[in-house]
C-alpha cells in the first residue's frame, strides 16, 4: 500500500499494462513533457495519467489547447480518500474528436494545489465541492466559500477518518 502521493505514482507506473490508446497519450505527452515525472493507467478504459501537482496546471492547459486531444470540456473532477492521501481526479472530453483522457493527481491532506477553474468554469463548484469534503485549497480559485456545508463547519466530512458518530445536528 502507498504510504505518500509519490509512492502511489511509483506504484502506478510499475503495474499497468498499457493500450493503443494509453500508448499515443503516453508518446505524446512525454515528449512534451520531458523533465515531469507522469504515470500511465487505464482508468475504466480512459487513457490517465497521475501527474505531480507543481505540474498539473500546464497539462490541463495543454491538453486543452492540443489539436488532438482538445479537451474543451471538464466532464468530472472528483476527490478520493486513500487514508495517507487524496487524490484528485479529472475527466476530460473532446467533442471535436469524441475522445475522453483522465488526469489523476496525488496530495497530501491540508496542502494547496492550483485551481483549474480558471481554464474550465465547470471546475468551480467541483474544487468548492473537494474543498469542503477534504480540505485541499485551490489556490487562485474566485470563491472558495463553502458549497455543501454550513460556514463554520469543523472537519471534512469526506475523509475516513472524519467521526460521524460524534457528530450533532444542531
Amino acid at each position: 500500500m502507498a504510504n505518500k502521493p509519490d509512492d502511489a505514482l511509483e506504484e502506478v507506473s510499475q503495474t499497468t499494462e498499457l493500450s493503443p490508446e494509453l500508448i499515443q497519450f503516453k508518446t505524446l505527452l512525454e515528449s512534451t513533457f520531458i523533465d515531469v515525472e507522469l504515470a500511465f493507467v487505464m482508468t475504466d478504459q480512459i487513457p490517465s495519467v497521475v501527474v505531480p501537482k507543481e505540474s498539473l496546471h500546464d497539462l490541463c492547459v495543454f491538453l486543452k489547447t492540443n489539436s488532438v486531444y482538445d479537451s474543451k470540456m471538464l466532464s468530472c473532477m472528483a476527490g478520493v480518500d486513500y487514508v495517507d492521501y487524496c487524490q484528485i481526479l479529472y475527466i476530460l472530453y473532446s467533442v471535436e474528436n469524441n475522445c475522453t483522457i483522465g488526469i489523476k493527481c496525488n496530495v497530501e491532506y491540508d496542502c494547496k494545489i492550483q485551481t483549474v477553474s480558471d481554464i474550465w468554469k465547470a471546475a468551480d463548484w467541483y474544487e468548492r465541492e473537494i474543498h469542503d469534503l477534504y480540505g485541499i485549497e485551490f489556490e487562485g480559485h474566485e470563491d472558495m466559500s463553502p458549497l455543501l456545508l454550513y460556514d463554520g463547519f469543523e472537519g471534512h466530512p469526506g475523509k475516513r477518518d472524519f467521526p460521524f458518530y460524534n457528530y450533532e445536528e444542531y
